[in-house]
Formats: structure tokens, sequence, C-alpha cells
């Protein structure tokens, strides 16, 4: 593998500048120069550019990624940014933000802005890394439907999400089973905090079956073993 010794960033930004790939091992190539070196402003002409290459190895570059649009306002990203990109790699790039950008504030001000010009369709996917507050007012006001993966995200920051988000549905759906359409959600729950499903499973009416390793462990919870005894008889009916 070629190693460069970088004495002028601005002789390095010109010399991939230089570069006009012929062949996609060329592309290849050029995109690893800007990935290794950082070139934050040929990252973002890249971007503009819609390079697939460089999109998708930029996705899994974790630290750059949040280092890039760390500084990226939500005015930019709409304007100068998403305009360029095809719908695919719209979805890519706000998914990669919801997930690796930990600043809720500036997710918040990324969802309004999206929202504004894009869309719900769109907006909704950076809304389970915004804060939790923006999230309960959307989710309420438009009975958003999340998927189990972003419930699980957003219990993560909140574990008392799954509850208010549960009886939002209820209103709105009143026969849901959300045993079975939550399933991997409830399993989750009760993994990571017992004493909050059991509350769910009071609430709710659940009826979930757990595995031989679970079992036990729910058995165990701190609850009141008359409640646990009364549960595990409704799974058995």
């Amino acid at each position: 593998m070629l190693k460069f010794t970088v004495t002028n960033q601005d002789e390095l930004d010109n010399f991939i500048r230089t570069i006009r790939p012929s062949t996609s091992t060329e592309e290849l190539f050029k995109t690893n120069l800007i990935i290794e070196f950082e070139m934050k402003d040929l990252l973002l002409e890249q971007l503009k550019a819609c390079n697939r290459v460089l999109i998708k190895k930029l996705l899994k570059t974790f630290k750059l990624f949040r280092e890039l649009f760390s500084n990226i306002s939500a005015a930019d990203l709409v304007n100068t940014i998403l305009p360029y990109l095809s719908y695919t790699l719209r979805v890519k790039v706000l998914n990669g933000i919801s997930k690796n950008i930990s600043n809720e504030a500036q997710l918040d001000n990324y969802f309004s802005e999206v929202k504004k010009k894009y869309g719900m369709r769109l907006a909704v996917i950076i809304l389970p890394g915004c804060s939790v507050g923006l999230i309960k007012l959307y989710v309420k006001e438009n009975y958003l439907m999340l998927t189990q993966a972003n419930l699980k995200r957003i219990f993560k920051k909140d574990k008392n999400f799954i509850d208010f988000y549960f009886n939002i549905v209820k209103q709105r759906y009143e026969t849901m089973n959300f045993s079975t359409e939550y399933l991997n959600v409830l399993k989750h729950v009760a993994k990571v905090d017992p004493n909050i499903y059991w509350k769910l499973e009071e609430k709710y009416d659940l009826n979930v079956r757990f595995g031989k390793y679970m079992t036990p462990k729910m058995m165990k919870s701190n609850r009141k073993t008359s409640y646990v005894m009364f549960s595990l008889q409704k799974r058995k009916l």
C-alpha cells in the first residue's frame, strides 16, 4: 500500500484533485485518499456529486462522519447537500446522521428543516436521534407508528417512552395486540428492565412467552410473587 507524507495540505489537496479516475479501481483509490486524509472540503464536494462509493465508505467511517456533519448547519444540510443526492442516498445519509450525531439539539434542528423542505416522510428518519421531548410531540400530534428498531433506540434514552408510545397507539388502534406487533421490543424491555415490562403487561394486558433463559430471570425480578405467578398462569391459558 502506498504511504504518503503530508508536508503541505494545499499540495495534498491539489494532488487529489488532479486525479481523474477512469476505472472503478482508480475511483476507489481517490475515495480512499480523501477519507484517509480527512479532506472535508473534498468530502462535501463528492457528497454533492452523489458519489455512491464515497458515501458508502463514509457511512462506515463513523468518527469522520460525525466530525463532518457536526459542523454542518441544518440550513446547509437541506440547501447544499440533500438536493444533490438521490432519494436512496438521502435516506442513507439521514439514517447515518440520526445514528451517529449525539447532539440532540442539532438533530432537532435537522428534523425541523428537513420536515419543512421534504416533509415528514424523510424527517421521520432523523426523529429517533432527536430529543425525547420532540419525539413525543410529533408522535402524539401525528400518531406516528415507529419501527421496533427505533423504539429500542428511544427506550435507551427514556425508559418510560414505551408506555407513552403504547398509550398513543391504543388511542387510535383500540384492538392493537402489542404482544404480537411489538414482540421484539417487549422482550428487549424485559431483558433490560423486567420491572418496566411487568408494568406494561399489567397496563396493556400483554401475553409474551419467554424462553428458558428469560423465564427464571423474570420470576426473580423485583415484583410481588403473587403478581408474577398470576402473570405466568395467564400465559398458560
